[in-house]
């Protein structure tokens, strides 16, 4: 799609949360991701209140029509009554908010006076207390992309929500491990207009983040993406995590908006919102259906039907690649935990026939513009669905809804309504933090991944040190180079090239930082050859580097010669590289191979 994004008036922003590397925001448990059973549950249910203007969100109203229990899982030993909202929260965490303000520094920000922790509320039941807490630390920031600065406004520290585990029609399982890990959230103005640049801003900011103190792996980063085009309206991309899809992911939502923009267009010559009315019927005309899905659905329901006058051939129409404003009514429609819908402009289908079609155009008062939608369900599950089915259909007629979506593939599909704006109390439990110049000058801008990888290139090729920069184990190839005299390409190749190589024939690596610690010490007091390291990563468990390392201690020379000769007067008349094969197999990962080479070379030269 090549498109003139300037004459579409494009805009584009970006929201990037990323964890820091610390223990909580509000209390002193560590920030572990755990895998094992929990030892606590917790059960609760979402009601939404009015605030101080005596209006319920409307996003907190939409969750609360769920009716959904929420499952919080905990441990006693990593956990505590903070997480669980059974205590005050503690004094902000020093360290992430050092971390959070060399972030701003490097984003050229400028740090608040003053930093007054608020409450965010959160409608979703990822956060134990119906709120997220968060503080503004900088202001006024930008990043230079091209030569063009991007603005950031602002810079916030907040805690991350609880980690979702499972889900379904009746509850949604959270897992506390996560929730209360500090996190920084930057938010860019809308100065992006072009789906590419996305991208190139989002990795932008990304080599920033790492320049700092940050948790790395899968999780750890987050990115929303804002979207709007004239006449259509801001809609928030949740959780785009692969920056290479992002452009694809704009593009999409772009042509959605345009072909929204383009069905309201058409559909306000034919039609209004004072036609779409809640005048459900019962649809008789299923009764001895032979479709299996509907027979299914008859077990415990009905089979409801709704008339959308004027709608007739727009159901149908594409909004996004393989995604109608038919899927459009019917993502409305799951709200109610339906599992879907049916429409006119796809019937007959599904084992549906032309006459019960026919049947339910009558039952229905359809004429020849109108379309209709049924959905099977139980009597109040598929009067709900309709209703929301109404609702998106006069959502169509005014264009485009103000709504957060959710990634599927490239294209987005509804989540749920924007929340209201004010969403933000003062959190009453901790007192303003102070941020005097003595403790701003304290702070240590650190240097950023593009000077490191300035200084790296000197030690090994571009590709090898940006894949070594980008990789969670950057910290710990650090450590171990300044820690011994060891190759910093082998180590760097190590954590990128051999553990992917490993991970892509099914070896789950299990170890930890001391085992590769004790593995590069081994390495650096000449204890076992380089070559051995591909197998002993597959071999060891974790803890037990230095015990597996014995069987694969490196020969000295005089041992690898007395191999060689032998091997050679065993077989005098093969060539290098059989003898080579035969001394490698005898030798095992003993030894470097290039040393054994050169010895072999020498032996036969006599």
């Amino acid at each position: 799609m090549d498109e003139n994004w300037k004459q579409l008036g494009l805009k584009v922003g970006i929201e990037i949360h990323q964890e820091l590397d610390s223990h909580k925001l509000f209390c002193s448990c560590p920030a572990i991701i755990r895998h094992e059973n929990p030892d606590l549950i917790i059960k609760r249910k979402l009601r939404a209140a009015a605030g101080e203007t005596e209006k319920k969100d409307k996003a907190a109203l939409y969750e609360e029509k769920k009716n959904k229990m929420y499952i919080y899982e905990a441990y006693s030993d990593t956990n505590c009554l903070v997480e669980t909202d059974s205590e005050p929260p503690h004094p902000m965490n020093e360290e992430a908010l050092t971390i959070a303000l060399q972030v701003a520094f490097l984003l050229n920000a400028e740090p608040l006076d003053e930093i007054h922790v608020m409450r965010k509320t959160v409608v979703d039941g990822s956060n134990t207390s119906g709120f997220q807490r968060t503080a503004l630390i900088a202001t006024d920031g930008f990043v230079e992309v091209n030569g063009k600065k991007i603005f950031i406004p602002t810079i916030n520290i907040e805690e991350d929500a609880g980690r979702r585990i499972r889900e379904d029609e009746k509850s949604t399982t959270f897992r506390l491990d996560r929730l209360g890990i500090a996190e920084v959230e930057i938010a860019t103005s809308p100065d992006i207009n072009h789906p590419i640049e996305v991208k190139e801003v989002a990795k932008k900011i990304g080599m920033i983040l790492r320049s700092c103190k940050v948790r790395r792996g899968l999780g750890t980063i987050r990115q929303d993406i804002n979207v709007s085009i004239r006449g259509g309206s801001r809609v928030e991309i949740k959780h785009v995590q692969n920056l290479d899809e992002m452009p694809a992911i704009v593009k999409n939502e772009v042509k959605r908006q345009k072909n929204l923009l383009e069905i309201s267009k058409e559909l306000k010559k034919i039609t209004s919102e004072e036609n779409l009315v809640p005048d459900f019927a019962v649809l008789s005309a299923f009764e001895h259906t032979k479709s299996k899905i509907i027979k299914q659905g008859l077990k415990n329901g009905v089979v409801l039907g709704v008339r959308l006058p004027g709608f007739a051939g727009f159901l149908g129409k594409e909004v996004q690649p393989g995604r109608r404003l038919g899927t459009e009514l019917s993502d409305y429609a799951k709200i109610a935990g339906v599992s879907g819908i049916f429409h006119s402009d796809e019937l007959p289908a599904y084992g549906i026939t032309k006459e019960e079609v026919e049947q339910t155009k009558i039952a229905l008062n359809c004429r020849k513009q109108d379309a209709f939608v049924i959905v099977v369900a139980e009597p109040e599950k598929a009067s709900r669905a309709l209703r929301f089915v109404l609702q998106r259909a006069r959502y169509a007629i005014n264009g485009v809804p103000n709504e957060v979506r959710g990634v599927e593939g490239t294209n987005t599909k509804f989540l749920r309504p924007m929340p209201g704006a004010a969403r933000l109390y003062p959190e009453t439990d901790i007192p303003p933090v102070r941020l005097t110049r003595k403790y701003l000058n304290t702070i240590k801008i650190p240097e950023t991944i593009e000077e490191k990888i300035k200084k790296l290139k000197k030690e090994m090729p571009k590709e090898i040190a940006e894949q070594i920069i980008m990789s969670k184990y950057f910290n710990l190839f650090e450590s171990i180079v300044k820690k011994f005299k060891v190759d910093p390409i082998l180590v760097a190749t190590t954590f990128t090239s051999v553990l992917k190589d490993l991970k892509r024939r099914g070896v789950k690596i299990e170890l930890g930082e001391k085992d590769y610690i004790d593995l590069f010490e081994l390495i650096a007091k000449k204890r076992i050859s380089k070559d051995a390291i591909p197998e002993l990563l597959e071999k060891t468990k974790a803890g037990e580097i230095k015990k597996s390392a014995q069987l694969y201690e490196k020969l000295s020379e005089d041992e690898i010669k007395n191999i060689v000769k032998e091997v050679v007067e065993k077989s005098p008349t093969l060539g290098n590289s059989a003898l080579m094969g035969i001394v490698m197999k005898k030798i095992g990962r003993r030894a470097d191979g290039k040393l054994v080479s050169s010895i072999l070379k020498k032996i036969k030269k006599g």
